[in-house]
């Protein structure tokens, strides 16, 4: 449901058809939605026209752990959109426009051990070159065109467990939001919200 956040009152529904969305984006001029559901179904939608563009099925089945949340994430500009599939193994890059695929940058998700981890996930657009992401816990940064490995940490840097990132450019920060647990143990989940500089996530010299 999209709603008027001045009069709170809902505008238009989207029969998207997918159970549990679990990550929406929206598109900088507001054209634009990224729907996402938890076995890796991501639809594009036009606000415009209230229809779908495109849908994306990238669930993978073998070597897997549910429960995960969907990594999307938008542009700046809007001009495209990143999406983790762990059917290719790879963050795709796509227009946002049409769809259409862009580049595709191979990322495995996994720790050493091979389990491919789905609880761990993120991406975020530091800017229209560069986009953040954690997959599998390891902290990486990526040239969006090239799809060059600009900075990686390993999963013992101090947000390994971050599920959400939104940058704000004009503070030259970021928001990062940290999840402990998550839905597939009996424990108490946690959650953190914190904002650091950009700087943090600069690519090493």
């Amino acid at each position: 449901i999209i709603w008027d956040a001045t009069t709170a009152k809902p505008i238009k529904t989207l029969a998207t058809g997918i159970p549990r969305v679990h990550a929406i984006k929206f598109s900088a001029d507001g054209s634009r939605l990224l729907a996402a559901c938890r076995d890796d179904r991501v639809q594009l939608w036009s606000l415009d026209k209230d229809e779908m563009l495109r849908e994306f099925e990238e669930t993978r089945t073998e070597r897997w752990v549910a429960g995960y949340r969907p990594a999307i994430a938008f542009s700046a500009d809007g001009s495209k959109f990143a999406l983790y599939s762990p059917k290719a193994l790879a963050i795709l890059i796509c227009d946002s426009t049409s769809g259409d695929e862009l580049r595709r940058i191979p990322e495995p998700s996994r720790l050493p051990g091979g389990l491919h981890i789905a609880l761990r996930r993120g991406l975020g657009f530091i800017d229209d070159l560069t986009l953040f992401s954690n997959t599998g816990g390891w902290i990486k940064v990526w040239d969006v065109n090239s799809g060059q490995l600009l900075q990686q940490e390993d999963p013992g840097f101090a947000f390994s467990n971050i599920q959400y990132m939104e940058f704000l450019p004009k503070q030259d920060t970021f928001v990062a939001v940290d999840i402990l647990n998550d839905e597939t143990t009996t424990h108490e989940d946690w959650t953190q919200v914190s904002f650091h500089p950009r700087k943090l996530l600069e690519p090493m010299q």
